[in-house]
């Protein structure tokens, strides 16, 4: 599968996971994250972050933890 289209999967799963979730909290971006490429959302104010290759080296389980962004704001969702 394209990357692109493996990372809107992805967008659409954490979707709904925030959406299901009780209590959703924005964080600054964890460190050792950059944003992936080609997720921005339409209008640009959102977006996906994946963990660097030399961060996801250190820590093979990093593969499977993305996350949600708000570009604007500079956070996690």
């Amino acid at each position: 599968m394209h990357h692109t289209g493996r990372a809107l999967i992805r967008l659409f799963a954490l979707c709904l996971s925030v959406a299901v979730s009780r209590t959703v909290v924005a964080t600054d971006w964890p460190d050792g994250y950059v944003l992936y490429e080609d997720t921005q959302s339409p209008d640009q104010r959102y977006a996906i972050l994946v963990p660097t290759y030399e961060a996801w080296e250190k820590d093979g389980s990093l593969e499977d933890t993305n996350y949600l962004a708000d570009l604007k704001n500079h956070l996690v969702l």
